[in-house]
Order: structure tokens, then C-alpha cells, then sequence
């Protein structure tokens, strides 16, 4: 099976799950035989020409087997990284905008001595929380625009750029896989030059990044209905975005799919179950770093309305009133960094409160690692691929029931996202009893095994089998 994906991110350029569920799925399909072309939009600007280099139009070999490509054109792309595996081959075209996620705004510096503090809990000194910023909150709640940059017009572009690169390279495949809207356009559009079917990958819908709080961007709400309207086959990540498109869109049910992300199992202690030759490399060896005093409550996502940082705040507040020997870490950036560190000084609980910034790869896992417990608040949350991380670093775990992957876990905590006073009671009982949090992680441990990459790649086999015949 020949496959031609389109995807907005790839490691190590994320900005949310949708790399990583990229990742995982081609390595994935790879195993399995799949012959996959993978078409990403990088950064042209100026800016970014440290970190450039030109590839010619013919592919050239890589580390591990693939080819990383250029388009024809005289463009420049980003090393993005050795491919996935072999039978994987990357092309790069330029574009001004490398995310369909809420502009991030202004990031938040990384506290000094993080990376020290990360290593050593125990013996490093605590990084300086920030200080709080005053932020002026908009007039109407939701009136301010989270996007940056016009992004539908750059979805148009890159739409035309994929077009002009499939037919320069002479590129042929049976089936067209695009991930999330902003490459809808290009996927329809190839399909019609080309006749081939394609398939709608739907990680979010509008509906779920406005989170409750920002009004549904109209134009970015059409296209994506276009686009799901308009495909062969539509691949919901969980029942619940499911349901949603069946009731937005009406496409009929034959041609939705849901297909559950995973999670690459390379712990030793869980059994893998990825094809062979695609097991990822196992992060760098560290130290388990739990015995510290103080008890580590970690929020790791993009920090956004839809991502519920305020509610995780709001019970943290509750659960210092009657324990206090716990700090509650912030990981990640987002359009509410600043408002939550201020949030934070208004509840006066800074001293309780470390905001990281934006973690690399390494240091999501070093904070995994000396994590006492993991809370995914999210308002509105198609699936939530972090809970499955947190399990595979041997964490606790507490998830809102407003979760897609609250369909496919059984042995962890689950709130209503709003229910703060219930959120708290969770992170007490988990933080005081010693039984439950291993009990938690032995169980969610023997869960993971059924949820990885392996089996979601032969589910997409199935919907590419079914638009053949």
C-alpha cells in the first residue's frame, strides 16, 4: 500500500500531540509495509537559515534506511529528523506558518536551574517561580482571535505547493491520508488531479481548540466541514469526536472510522507490541527521581483554554489548604502562560507553582520521571495522548471525563473538568495513599499493552483497503 500523508508537524517541530500521533503512526505502517510519503510545511523565513539546509530534488539517502526529499522548486527545508523507518520518505515544503494550534503568544522564559533541579529534585535547589505578569483581559470573553498569521491562506498555499510537488517528483500512491484541516484543501485538491482517494484524519475539530472560551473561528469551522464532508473516509480519533462530525456533518456512518491513538511501548517493563523493526529507541537512562519529600503534580500540555490549566490552578489552590509538601508543575506554553502565573499570585500559591516553559523531548521525560502524579483537565479533548505517556513513565494518572481517552482507559482517575473540589479530592487521595497510586500504576500498566501504534496502523490499512475495492 502506497500512501501520500499530509501533516501540519513532525518531530522534532511539535507545538501539540499531532506530531507525535504522526510519528508513532508512520513508524507504525512502515512495519507493516506500508510505503509512505510524508509531505510537511516548514518555516522559510530568514530567521530559521541556522537550521536550514538545501536538499536537492532528488531523494538522498538518510540514517535508518529512508530518504529525506525537497520539492523541485528552489526552496529550502528543515532537517526534520532521520525518517520515522524505512519505506518512509520525507518532503519538505516552505510555508510561513508551521502550526494549526492558538498563537502561543509571548512564551514563558524556563526558570533558571531547571535542567538541575529536573536531574536531581532532591538535591538541587527549586528554580524561582515567575513572576506574576498583569494581564489586561479581553473586553468579550472570546472576541480575541487566538490564531496568528492567516492561516487559511497559507492552507491554500500549501495546498497548491503539494500539487506542484506531486507532479514535479512524479509521485504515485494508491491513497491520500491527511491529519487535522489545515491540510484538507491540498488532500481534496490532490485528489482531484489525481483521482485518488483520501482520507480525513480528524485529532480536533474547532469546536474543541475554542475550548468553551474563544468563539469558533467561522472560516476555519467551514473548511473543516468541507473537508470531512468532501473525503472518501473520515478516521475520528475517539467516539466522542466521532459523534461530534456524525452530528455536524452527517456524513453517513459507513465512511467513520474511529480509530484510537497509541503510545510506542518502549518501556522494558511493558510488552511491545510494535512490528518489528519499528520499536522506537528508548529515551536516555535516568535516574527515578520520586524520593523526593515534596510531591510533584505535573499539568504537561499547551496552555489553553481547551487544555483546562485554570481548573488544574483553581484544585490546586484546595489540595495546599489541607496538604502542603506538594508543588504543582507547570509544563508548556500557550496563549494563557502569562494569565496563569498571574493566576497563580492571585490565589497565593506561587510559592507552590513552577511554570518550566516549553520542554524538549529529554526534559518532558525527566519531568515523567519524577512526577508523583499527572492531571489532564481538559475542557474539550478529542483524545489526549499524554495520559498514555505519563502511564508509560510508571505515573498516576487523572483525566477528564470530557477526554477521548477516557473511553479507552479504565484504571485511572476521572473528573468532570469543572468539578474542582472532586479534582482536588483525586489529587489528595492519590498523593496521601501510597496504595492507590501503585495500585493505579499497576494496572494502567498491564492497560497500555493493548493501546499502541501497531494496531491503529492496521485499523487505517482496513479504511485504505476499503476505498479499493
Amino acid at each position: 500500500m502506497r500512501v501520500l500523508m499530509l501533516g501540519w508537524e513532525f518531530p522534532p517541530h511539535l507545538s501539540g500531540g499531532l506530531g507525535t500521533a504522526c510519528l508513532g503512526l508512520t513508524r507504525a505502517l512502515a512495519g507493516l509495509d506500508a510505503d509512505i510519503t510524508f509531505v510537511l510545511p516548514t518555516e522559510a523565513s530568514t530567521e530559521q537559515a541556522a537550521h536550514l539546509r538545501l536538499l536537492g530534488a532528488a531523494p538522498v539517502p538518510a540514517h535508518g534506511g529512508g530518504t529525506v526529499a525537497a520539492p523541485a522548486s528552489d526552496t529550502a527545508s528543515t532537517p526534520v529528523s532521520s525518517p520515522p523507518a524505512p519505506g518512509v520518505t520525507m518532503h519538505a515544503v516552505p510555508s510561513a506558518i508551521t502550526t494549526p494550534y492558538p498563537d502561543g503568544g509571548e512564551p514563558l522564559p524556563a526558570p533558571e536551574g531547571l535542567r538541575e533541579w529536573l536531574n536531581n529534585p532532591d538535591g538541587a535547589p527549586v528554580p524561582s517561580a515567575a513572576a506574576p505578569v498583569a494581564v489586561a483581559a479581553p473586553a468579550v470573553v472570546g472576541a480575541r482571535d487566538p490564531y496568528a498569521g492567516d492561516l487559511l491562506a497559507e492552507a491554500s498555499a500549501y495546498a497548491a505547493r503539494c500539487v506542484a510537488l506531486v507532479q514535479d517528483q512524479s509521485l504515485d500512491f494508491d491513497v491520500i491520508h491527511a491529519h487535522d484541516w489545515p491540510t484538507f484543501p491540498a488532500a481534496a485538491a490532490l485528489a482531484a488531479a489525481t483521482g485518488k482517494p483520501w482520507v480525513a484524519h480528524v485529532h480536533s475539530l474547532e469546536s474543541d481548540r475554542a475550548g468553551g472560551v474563544y468563539q469558533v473561528n467561522p472560516q476555519i469551522d467551514a473548511l473543516e466541514r468541507e473537508g470531512i464532508c468532501g473525503a472518501d473516509a473520515v478516521i475520528a480519533v475517539s467516539r466522542r469526536t466521532g459523534d461530534l462530525i456524525f452530528e455536524t456533518c452527517g456524513i453517513p456512518a459507513d465512511r467513520l472510522s474511529v480509530i484510537y491513538n497509541g503510545v510506542d511501548l518502549f518501556d522494558a517493563g511493558v510488552a511491545d507490541a510494535t512490528a518489528a523493526g519499528s520499536k522506537p529507541t528508548a529515551p536516555p537512562a535516568l535516574p527515578d527521581a520520586r524520593s523526593q519529600d515534596e510531591k510533584i503534580v505535573l499539568f504537561l500540555g499547551r496552555i489553553t483554554a481547551q487544555k483546562g490549566p485554570g481548573y488544574f490552578l483553581d484544585a490546586a489552590k484546595r489540595v495546599l489548604e489541607k496538604f502542603d509538601r506538594v508543588r504543582f508543575v507547570i509544563a508548556g506554553t500557550g496563549d494563557q502562560s502569562h494569565e496563569l502565573v498571574a493566576r497563580a499570585g492571585e490565589l497565593g500559591i506561587t510559592d507552590h507553582v513552577l511554570f518550566t516553559g516549553f520542554l524538549g523531548a529529554d526534559d518532558v521525560d525527566r519531568v515523567f520521571r519524577i512526577a508523583d502524579l499527572y492531571v489532564m483537565p481538559s475542557v474539550s479533548e478529542p483524545f489526549g495522548i499524554a495520559p498514555l505517556e505519563a502511564i508509560q513513565h510508571d505515573v498516576p494518572v487523572i483525566i477528564s471525563k470530557q477526554s477521548g481517552v477516557s473511553e479507552v482507559l479504565e484504571h485511572v482517575l476521572k473528573v468532570d473538568f469543572w468539578d474542582t473540589d472532586d479534582l482536588a479530592s483525586k489529587m489528595l487521595a492519590v498523593l496521601r495513599n501510597p496504595s492507590l497510586a501503585d495500585t493505579l500504576r499497576a494496572n494502567a500498566g498491564q492497560e497500555l499493552r493493548r493501546l499502541n501504534w501497531r494496531e491503529a496502523a492496521e485499523q487505517c490499512i482496513g479504511v485504505y483497503a476499503s476505498l479499493k475495492s
